[in-house]
C-alpha cells in the first residue's frame, strides 16, 4: 500500500469545528508570521491565537470578500485554459503532515501535471496600484535588461508551508492584480522552494510550535 505524507480531515472552510482544527496547528498562511515577513501579526500575537481557549472567528474586510469571491471563478477558468491536468479534490479537507504533525493546510487546489507531478495551485487577489505594491509582484532589471518576476515573501512562505505538507513538486500561483484606474490583470506564477528555505521554515515552525504546547510565549516585541 503507498503511504502518503499526510493524512486529511473533513473540514467545511469557516466552520466551528474548522476554526478549532486551525487553531490545532500551524497553516501556511502561519508560516510567513513565524519568519517575520508579515507587517500585519507578530508571532507573539499568533501565539495568543494558538493558545487563547476563546476561538473567534476571522476578521472579513472588502478586500478578503473580495478574493473569496473571485476564488471559485479564477479556479474555474484555470482548469478550462488547461485541460490537460488532472485536478484533485481539496475542498472542505484539512491536510496534516505525518513528518511534522503541526503543519496544517487548507489548499485552494491541487493538480496532477501532464509529467505526474503534485502541484499546488494557489489563488490571490491583491493591490498593486502603487509603485511599491507592484514591485512584489515583478520589475524590470534596467542592468540585466529584463523582467525579474516575483511574489511577496509571505506567500512564497505559504507555499513552502503548501509544498512540505503534500509533498508538492512546486506551486501554481495565480494573482489577480488590481492596476491603477481599477482595472485588473491576471497574472500566472510557477514557484519552486529550496532545500534552505524548506529546512528554515520547518526549523522555525518547530520552535515556534513547542513554545505554544509548552504555554512560553515568544518575545512581544520583535527586533
Amino acid at each position: 500500500m503507498e503511504m502518503t505524507c499526510y493524512r486529511t480531515i473533513k473540514s467545511q472552510d469557516k466552520a466551528d469545528e474548522w476554526l478549532k482544527l486551525r487553531q490545532s496547528g500551524l497553516g501556511g498562511s502561519d508560516a510567513g508570521v513565524i519568519l517575520g515577513l508579515n507587517k500585519w501579526k507578530t508571532k507573539y500575537e499568533l501565539y495568543i491565537e494558538k493558545i487563547s481557549e476563546d476561538i473567534k472567528p476571522q476578521v472579513t474586510s472588502a478586500a478578503i470578500e473580495k478574493g473569496n469571491r473571485c476564488e471559485a471563478p479564477i479556479i474555474d477558468l484555470f482548469y478550462a485554459i488547461h485541460p490537460e491536468y488532472k485536478k484533485i479534490e481539496t475542498k472542505d479537507k484539512t491536510f496534516i503532515s505525518t513528518r511534522y504533525p503541526w503543519m496544517h493546510a487548507n489548499l485552494d487546489g491541487m493538480y496532477t501535471d501532464e509529467d505526474g507531478n503534485t502541484v499546488i495551485l494557489e489563488i490571490k487577489t491583491a493591490n498593486a496600484i502603487s509603485k511599491d505594491a507592484s514591485r512584489k509582484w515583478g520589475y524590470w532589471d534596467e542592468e540585466a535588461g529584463e523582467y525579474i518576476e516575483q511574489i511577496p515573501d509571505t506567500y512564497y512562505a505559504q507555499l513552502i508551508h503548501y509544498m512540505l505538507v503534500t509533498d508538492a513538486t512546486y506551486a501554481t500561483l495565480v494573482a489577480l492584480l488590481e492596476k491603477v484606474n481599477g482595472t485588473h490583470e491576471l497574472r500566472t506564477y510557477t514557484v519552486y522552494s529550496t532545500s534552505e528555505d524548506e529546512i528554515e521554515l520547518i526549523n522555525k515552525e518547530k520552535e515556534f510550535w513547542k513554545q505554544v504546547e509548552n504555554r512560553e510565549p515568544p518575545e512581544m516585541i520583535e527586533i
